[in-house]
């Protein structure tokens, strides 16, 4: 129970403080189940009124009830109508925040940490596990606050009317709602699996679909789809054997609490019999227990869907918790500087997890605004030398000095051989969304050899790009990457083999384009080294000292 109590600390902050109108959802639900649980004393009193009228055989005139009845009614109504629309309210806040603060702790994580997952699994962790969170976790905890305090009114309304009753329903109740200690921990587990499996399929669609024309071209339609079904069997399982276990789970406490209804019931007649309740108080009785013991026995499958998103929570919140308040103030504040003279690496050494040593007391010195082509056979950490330079991996031994300071960074731009495209227009794209004049947009048009391209589109700049640019070659993007670096006057541009998969011709515009560059500081991986490619830098670093 007490996890129960503690579960979701932090989560609950998304329905209370974090919520505006969960205040409101919590007075409108209060009164709607007070109205509703006082149902049965309108029973009560309609039903003694009719035996009285049987008993002196008079007539019965139920005009009045009617009207009173109707009345009753339509505020119920309009209290069940507000109370929807509040939690409506609340839960689209809750699961708003969270995706926004989940979504902003990811983009905390460092490239490295980030790029151990999939991008499957970050998008079935926003999309499944959020909705998980929603259902077990958010609409849950307000289902047991109406399912407590609809107990709480029916057990004061049973007390006022029959204390014995009261007394008996209480005790009597209390045993479907021990039933969750039998099945928790199994749930828990088997949701668990269900997370699993459904991160898993995720890949194996991404995958797919990825590697779409690799399929098709060597005619594996047969097997991929074998590979496709096996997963959708074991992810469908998984899911199945929760929902079996939760039909378990509701079988056995809706047999139990229907059980214990009718000992009340038959309890109560027996109390009528012996003149203790009047006809209309059994029936108020009768409704009144049953709003005490249903409730009871819901409550046990709540509390084990409770206790079934319990890793999500712990994994949400880890995530949410790394992400500092002022994170995007940081971002402004720290920004990344140019550097006035040299970055040196100084004795860099550098090994994988693997304990593979790649670098040993590396030493190399890259002036300002000269050209560096990377060379070396495959395998000898040219890529790797780059992530060192960017600040994507940290040297295992040794120092890179920017200026001769370790604390300093510098910006650079990236181009590899797949460039990114967003969603959106040329303009977007090259502008990752931030406001430049459209002057500062055309010289970088112009300079990264675009122009060309942006008059033949239909729309220019404005023409919207999908499905990740598909529409561009290869060279286009490499233009487009460029065009990024200049419109942000990034000093280092840093290439990892961009030309590679481009045809000659396109790749020496490319490299011609890159060596107009007067202003920057280039570092390029290159797999061409005849003398021609190689004379449009000022130096060549070769990497063969790489120890296996």
């Amino acid at each position: 129970m007490l996890f129960y109590l503690r579960q979701g600390v932090y989560m609950k902050n998304y329905l209370t403080y974090k919520n505006k109108a969960f205040l409101f959802y919590v007075f409108f639900q209060t009164v709607q189940v007070l109205v509703s649980v006082c149902v049965a004393l309108l029973l009560n009193w309609i039903l003694d009124q009719i035996s009285l009228a049987v008993i002196d055989k008079g007539d019965v005139n139920l005009i009045n009830d009617f009207v009173i009845c109707a009345l009753y009614a339509l505020v119920l109504g309009l209290l069940v109508l507000f109370s929807g629309l509040l939690k409506a309210r609340c839960l689209k806040n809750a699961d708003a925040n969270i995706r926004k603060d989940l979504f902003k702790g990811i983009l905390c994580k460092e490239r490295c940490d980030f790029d151990k997952k999939p991008n499957a699994e970050y998008i079935s962790f926003m999309n499944q596990n959020i909705n998980i969170v929603e259902e077990n976790l958010f609409k849950n905890k307000l289902s047991i606050y109406e399912s407590v305090i609809g107990i709480i009114f029916a057990t004061v309304l049973l007390f006022v009317m029959n204390p014995v009753v009261a007394i008996a329903s209480l005790f009597l109740m209390s045993i479907p709602s021990l039933l969750p200690r039998l099945f928790s921990r199994k749930l828990a587990s088997l949701q668990s699996d269900v997370l699993v499996f459904s991160g898993k399929y995720n890949v194996v669609l991404n995958d797919c679909f990825r590697c779409f024309g690799v399929i098709k071209d060597y005619k594996i339609e047969n097997k991929i789809n074998s590979l496709h079904n096996s997963s959708v069997e074991s992810f469908e399982g998984s899911k199945q054997s929760f929902a079996n276990k939760m039909s378990l789970v509701y079988g056995v406490s809706t047999a139990a609490g229907i059980f214990v209804q009718f000992l009340v019931i038959v309890f109560a007649g027996v109390l009528a019999v012996r003149g203790y309740l009047t006809i209309g108080s059994i029936v108020a009785v009768t409704q009144l227990t049953g709003q005490v013991i249903s409730p009871a026995f819901q409550l046990s499958s709540k509390f084990a869907q409770l206790k079934s998103v319990k890793e999500i929570i712990n994994e949400m919140e880890q995530i949410i918790k790394s992400s500092p308040d002022d994170f995007f103030a940081d971002i402004k504040k720290s920004k990344m500087s140019s550097f006035e003279k040299i970055i040196e690496f100084k004795d860099v050494s550098f090994s994988f997890e693997d304990k593979r040593k790649l670098f040993d007391s590396l030493n190399v010195q890259l002036q300002k605004n000269k050209h560096y082509a990377v060379c070396g056979k495959s395998g000898c950490g040219k890529s790797t030398f780059l992530k060192l330079l960017s600040g994507y991996y940290a040297p295992e031994n040794g120092k890179i000095l920017i200026d001769g300071s370790a604390e300093k960074r510098v910006e650079f731009a990236s181009v590899s051989q797949n460039v990114e495209l967003f969603t959106g227009t040329l303009r977007d794209n090259i502008t990752l969304f931030n406001s430049f004049s459209d002057e500062k947009i055309n010289d970088a048009v112009e300079k990264s050899g675009l122009s060309d391209v942006v008059e033949k589109l239909p729309e220019g700049l404005e023409t919207r790009l999908v499905e990740n640019g598909s529409c561009f070659s290869g060279g286009e993007r490499q233009r487009i990457a460029i065009a990024r670096a200049l419109i942000y006057d990034r000093p280092l541009l840093i290439l990892d083999e961009a030309t590679s998969a481009l045809d000659s011709e396109t790749a020496g515009y490319i490299e011609k384009t890159v060596k107009s560059l007067s202003d920057k500081t280039v570092v390029s991986v290159t797999h061409r080294t005849d003398n021609e490619t190689l004379s449009l830098y000022d130096e060549v670093i070769t990497l063969n000292s790489c120890q296996n």
